[in-house]
């Protein structure tokens, strides 16, 4: 079986990282068909919904890939922390008698499972999750917001949006899909503009 979403995965990291002279010079970690399908699976979404959401494919394609230098394993440091192209956002390397770790902000010990793929002047190291770029300011995962209760109504439960909130965060933690929780909304007129203190039906909880 072919590696589709890993090929196209490849492609999309190198076009976001190439510059405008057209070099490419990065280190890409690039997750398998597997990984993606447990993504989805966990979330409860198709990939269609997932692509929908614009905004986080893009955050979490950027967060794969370390721009500026072509790092093969032996290059990666043990504890150096690494700036992606995501603003703001690292990945920390963990090297033992294991192999190669990548450490996310969300906690995930990830292990490189091919290394040193050549993608042009860009090295790709293939890994069997995806790396999630869930943090709060001060370099800590995010803890739940207090926040008031749910509130029972006739079709479910509410929920009240925080900041930082989005339909698709919202689905996931609710184990819904972002297309069930717009059906459920019709005051929604922007999936992707929704504001503190909003009520959200959801379908359950």
């Amino acid at each position: 079986m072919q590696q589709k979403a890993f090929i196209l995965l490849v492609a999309g990291l190198a076009l976001l990282a190439r510059p405008a002279d057209g070099d490419l010079d990065a280190t890409l970690f690039a997750p398998t068909d597997k990984a993606f399908e447990a993504l989805l699976k966990q979330l409860k979404l198709t990939a269609a919904q997932l692509l929908n959401d614009t905004a986080l494919v893009q955050d979490v394609l950027a967060y794969h890939v370390i721009p500026g230098d072509a790092l093969d394993a032996d290059d990666l440091k043990n504890g150096k922390s690494y700036s992606t192209m995501l603003k703001g956002k690292k990945l920390k390397i963990k090297k033992n008698d294991e192999g190669v770790f990548v450490l996310t902000v969300a906690g995930q010990e990830v292990p490189v499972k091919i290394a040193d793929l050549e993608a042009g002047d860009a090295i790709v190291h293939v890994i069997d999750e995806v790396l999630l770029p869930l943090e709060s300011e001060g370099g800590k995962a995010p803890a739940p917001s207090p926040s008031k209760p749910t509130t029972p109504t006739g079709d479910g439960c509410t929920y009240t949006v925080k900041e930082g909130d989005t339909l698709f965060d919202i689905a996931a933690k609710y184990d819904t899909t972002l297309e069930d929780l717009v059906a459920l909304n019709k005051q929604i007129e922007d999936p992707e503009l929704i504001l503190p203190g909003d009520e959200i039906k959801l379908k359950e909880c």
